[in-house]
């Protein structure tokens, strides 16, 4: 084997929540758009009611029932210097799922970034 191996730091980002009582209609954003290109993402719905999930504010990406988790593993496969990433200023945004208002606990996003 020839070359030095470029070592590449992963990095928790803050954690970002939304109260079950601020989720309504309308999507609304988790926290603040992410400052990085993350690597790894982690959504949680610690609500007790489905919830709509989105990236644009627009338009239903997923339905996540209460206590459903998705981890997003977005650089496992990367190659080189190159890799997929979800880019820098995406946001996460939930709205309900059903008719009924979430009325406990809140979503939870996790996420982790190269730097």
């Amino acid at each position: 084997m020839t070359g030095k191996t470029k070592l590449i730091r992963l990095t928790w980002d803050n954690l970002r929540s939304l109260a079950a009582a601020s989720i309504g209609a309308n999507y609304v954003i988790v926290g603040t758009p992410f400052q990085h290109p993350l690597v790894l993402l982690k959504l949680k719905n610690r609500t007790n009611q489905p919830v709509y999930v989105s990236d644009d504010g627009v338009n239903n990406k997923d339905l996540l029932d209460p206590g459903d988790v998705i981890v997003l593993d977005i650089a496992a496969n990367k190659v080189s210097e190159g890799g997929l990433y979800l880019p820098k200023l995406r946001a996460i945004y939930v709205k309900n799922g059903d008719v009924t208002t979430p009325t406990t606990s809140s979503f939870i996003v996790t996420s982790w970034y190269a730097g």
